[in-house]
């Protein structure tokens, strides 16, 4: 049941049928069962959003890890890395991700650790930890490479130029972005406006740069 209300969009019964099922497990010992309840339960706090329903899902995200296997830790700390995220709980959001990162290498999973440093490095970003950002975004990059994941690589590339951006370097900026520009042509639904627009704009602000600079000259000459 909770997966048909899932298909219509309706969290909140979606909710409702876990937590019967949860209950269900709870009564007939079932761990695995459990811990899958868990995690959902503790997505579809996520997404309904508000203080009180981000404290409930990493109470529930807390008990899927407790419970869940290797792959499940995995799960469980990068849904933890995300509602501290939400919940501007910085230094554990850095935290529940590098445990991610961790499980991730112990079970040798190139997927797993590209999610794990791609959530690093927009995290390092937020706390202003540039340097730190673009090595995990770097890793994220050649990770998704390896994987022959173009989605992943645009992603990462997109999220490389902010980073240089933020750090006026933007002739590297530009590059990033149009690369990403290029990966998106080739995906299946042409989703590359955003690094189009960033690409344009990071290219403006070189142009601006380098005129104000002129200016600068000029006016120094004269």
């Amino acid at each position: 049941m909770a997966t048909a209300y899932d298909e219509l969009q309706d969290t909140k019964n979606s909710l409702r049928c876990c937590k019967l099922y949860l209950n269900v497990c709870r009564q007939t010992g079932d761990m695995v069962g459990e811990a899958l309840a868990c995690n959902n339960i503790g997505i579809h706090l996520q997404t309904l959003g508000g203080h009180k329903n981000l404290q409930k899902a990493i109470s529930y995200h807390t008990l899927h890890l407790q419970h869940g296997d290797e792959l499940g830790r995995f799960i469980a700390y990068v849904n933890l890395g995300r509602v501290y995220r939400e919940m501007d709980m910085i230094p554990q959001s850095r935290e529940a991700a590098l445990k991610a990162l961790e499980c991730a290498r112990q079970a040798y999973s190139a997927f797993g650790e590209s999610i794990a440093c791609a959530q690093l490095g927009s995290t390092m970003a937020v706390v202003g930890d540039k340097n730190a950002s673009r090595d995990f975004l770097s890793k994220y990059l050649e990770l998704s490479g390896s994987m022959h994941n173009p989605e992943s690589e645009k992603d990462a590339w997109t999220q490389l130029g902010g980073v240089l951006s933020s750090q006026k370097q933007l002739r590297e900026a530009s590059e990033c972005y149009e690369h990403a520009f290029h990966l998106s042509m080739a995906l299946p639904d042409h989703a590359a406006n955003h690094a189009r627009a960033m690409m344009g704009v990071t290219k403006g602000e070189q142009m601006l740069r380098k005129q104000m600079n002129q200016v600068a000259n000029s006016l120094r000459q004269a």
